[in-house]
Parts: structure tokens; C-alpha cells; sequence
């Protein structure tokens, strides 16, 4: 059966819980604020995120930092299947704070033996009911994954100066804004610019500032509104535009997403 399962616990460190099976959600590379963690349950698929491309398959357990651009093609759409945990930033950063000279990387996998020790924690996630609770335990078991994913002993990435330019547009993603604006912020060449922070995010900057705008809408949409201002609030032309742009990177209509909100509200 060809689906997507969303829904979004009201306020709770676990943003949102996706379950899709036999189904390419996304058609063009996107980002979430949030820190992603997948579960491929059954097929194969190649994930890009920044200048890198994955092979991934059943059984293996994915982590993508916020902010970050990526795309996954499954090899085979009839036979693909992943549950995705959406957790709040600050959250997860809490507790990588408690580890001395922890971080947790752009992207990570677990693999074999290390990810059947934590694909127990999808399967809670994956068979709550929408609107039930999620408990303080189930969270303990959540941060059990966070922690697998913590490094302490390797060097983090040589282009801050990127990560710096990928918090800019983070912060003003709603104004307008220029390669002009940017060369002078960074004091790098328009060229360097968008070649580097391809490499480094998969998106050129106009491409990422898209992104970004479409996670805001998501956030604008499970609070709740008509969906031409929400389209406006997050800095689309017109709602035709929103809709458009919000069906490549989701693979459903910003009204089929405000009606799964609604549904478990």
C-alpha cells in the first residue's frame, strides 16, 4: 500500500513521527529544523545530504543534523519502507552538552549489529496512537539513540565559514536577500559562494533559503490558519506557489498536512 503516516505530538520534544511505505515523499532536496532520525524497515535507497550520496538499506538507522539539505531515492519504489522520529534541536543538544567535547555529526549511520540494538526504539514510535501520549520512559529510550550517535574523538567539519553562512540565511530566510548581501557578510566571492555552499549543503543559497521556508511552513500549518496566509507568512507569492513547492519537497499538498494536523489535534 502506498502511504504516509504523519502526525505531530502537541507539545513535545518529538516533533513529528512519519511512517511511509512504497512511496517517494519528496522529489527535490529539503531540510527540517529538526534533528531526523530514520529507520529504514524494508528496500534500499540512496540518500544524498551535502556533497555525499549513502547507500542505505533495511535495517540501517540514519541521523541528519538540522538545517541540513538532503534527498532519498529509493531504488525500488514497490518495495520501500522508513519510520522517521523528528526531535526538537534544543532538545537533543541538551544532553550532547553532557558529554565532554561531544557533538553530533552532519550525517551519521548505524549499521548491523549496532542498529538492531536501537531499531526497537522506531517500533514504540511507529505504533502509538496519534493523539496518545508519549512518555517519559519512551523518551529515556529515545536518548539511548541520541547518545549512539555522539562523537567525541573525531575533527568536526574545516568550512565553519559555511555552517556560518547556512545559520545566516537560517535567521533571515524571511527578508530579502542578495548574493551581493551575502558577499559582503562573508567577504567571499559570489562564485566561491555558491560552488562551496553546494558542496557543503546540496542547495545553492536561493535553493536552501526555499527550504527553509517551506520547514517554516510546516511549523505556521500545524499551528493552525488559512492556508493563503500561511503561504504569505512564509514568504510565498501566492498560495498556487506554496502549494507547488510544498508538494515537491513533502509529496502531499499543504492541505492534506493541515487535515493529518487536525486529525490528531
Amino acid at each position: 500500500m502506498n502511504q504516509v503516516i504523519s502526525y505531530i505530538p502537541s507539545n513535545h520534544p518529538i516533533h513529528e513521527i512519519k511512517i511511509c511505505t512504497n512511496y517517494r515523499q519528496a522529489n527535490k532536496s529539503h531540510l527540517h529544523n529538526e534533528y531526523s532520525f530514520g529507520f529504514v524497515e524494508f528496500g534500499t535507497s540512496s540518500l544524498s545530504v551535502g556533497e555525499q550520496i549513502y547507500q542505505i538499506k533495511a535495517g540501517d538507522i540514519v541521523m541528519i543534523a538540522p538545517d541540513m539539505s538532503h534527498l532519498c531515492v529509493p531504488d525500488d519504489i514497490d518495495n520501500w519502507s522508513f519510520t522517521m522520529l523528528y526531535a526538537d534541536r534544543d532538545y537533543v543538544e541538551q544532553w550532547i552538552l553532557e558529554e565532554e567535547n561531544g557533538y553530533l555529526p552532519l550525517f551519521s549511520s548505524l549499521t548491523g549489529e549496532r542498529a538492531a540494538a536501537y531499531r526497537h526504539i522506531f517500533d514504540i514510535f511507529k505504533t502509538k496512537e496519534p493523539k496518545s501520549k508519549i512518555e517519559a520512559g519512551e523518551m529515556a529510550i529515545f536518548l539511548a539513540l541520541v547518545k549512539a550517535f555522539i562523537r567525541h574523538d573525531e575533527a568536526k567539519s574545516s568550512e565553519e565559514v559555511f555552517l556560518k553562512v547556512g545559520q545566516y540565511l537560517s535567521n533571515h530566510f524571511l527578508e530579502e536577500m542578495t548574493l551581493a548581501q551575502l558577499e559582503i557578510e562573508f567577504q567571499l566571492n559570489q562564485y566561491t559562494l555558491i560552488r562551496k555552499f553546494k558542496r557543503h549543503f546540496n542547495a545553492t543559497p536561493k535553493a536552501y533559503v526555499l527550504q527553509l521556508k517551506l520547514n517554516y511552513s510546516k511549523h505556521l500549518l500545524a499551528i493552525g490558519g488559512e492556508l493563503s496566509k500561511i503561504a504569505v507568512d512564509s514568504g510565498f507569492y501566492d498560495q498556487a506557489h506554496f502549494t507547488r513547492e510544498f508538494k515537491k519537497a513533502y509529496g502531499m499538498t499543504p492541505k492534506v498536512f493541515l487535515n493529518q494536523v487536525n486529525s490528531v489535534q
